[in-house]
């Protein structure tokens, strides 16, 4: 009896730090994440900072993914949303560079505006060396998909954010509205918006008789 009890007291703890473990994964992923509403701007950085350098191990693998994504914006514009999400989750902004524009303009939020494709390059850099580089995404709903000019399409999409294990976090979810152009002989991004879910409202405070 007294073996048992020692054992059983043993996997306590154990199964204690698995679950501190997995809600430190959650905090952790929400936290990075809310770093979205201080204006990742490419403004006032070191640039130096926003230059991810080369990784031999994974240099073959990212130009493959560069390919794929860059290939995959030739057929058509809807396939510049699995691409960017690719992108995004691959953490290297290589993977970024074939789908936009050359003067592309990108708002990441309503107080940043990113002018050009270097511009906006250097700010995903920053963002994925930093809080982006600890986040996955992942699309849901079904996107809509717009023509309304000949060459130009506009893309709404929506996004969760995913914690360690790949679940949806809870209550962190954004939207992304794309301008693509047909752009020497394949799709791109011309401009684009992330932009965050609203708080719910608060409930009206009941009347006094």
């Amino acid at each position: 009896m007294i073996a048992c009890s020692a054992a059983a007291n043993q996997a306590q703890p154990a199964n204690a730090n698995a679950a501190t473990a997995a809600s430190d994964t959650r905090i952790d992923t929400a936290a990075a994440v809310d770093r979205m509403d201080v204006a990742p701007s490419h403004a006032g950085h070191d640039a130096s900072s926003a230059k991810l350098g080369p990784n031999p191990a994974t240099d073959v693998q990212a130009s493959a993914g560069a390919r794929t994504a860059d290939e995959a914006a030739v057929a058509a514009p809807e396939a510049l949303i699995p691409a960017f999400v690719e992108a995004w989750n691959a953490h290297d902004v290589r993977r970024f560079e074939p789908l936009f524009t050359e003067q592309a303009i990108w708002v990441p939020v309503a107080e940043v505006r990113d002018e050009g494709r270097a511009a906006i390059l250097q700010d995903l850099a920053v963002a994925h060396a930093s809080w982006a580089g600890k986040t996955a995404i992942a699309p849901f709903d079904t996107p809509t998909v717009g023509r309304p000019a000949a060459g130009v399409a506009t893309l709404f999409f929506r996004v969760r954010f995913l914690d360690g294990k790949g679940a949806p976090v809870p209550g962190i979810e954004r939207a992304l509205l794309l301008v693509a152009v047909h752009d020497a002989d394949r799709w791109r991004i011309a401009a684009g918006q992330l932009t965050k879910e609203s708080t719910a409202p608060k409930a009206a405070a009941p009347r006094q008789p």
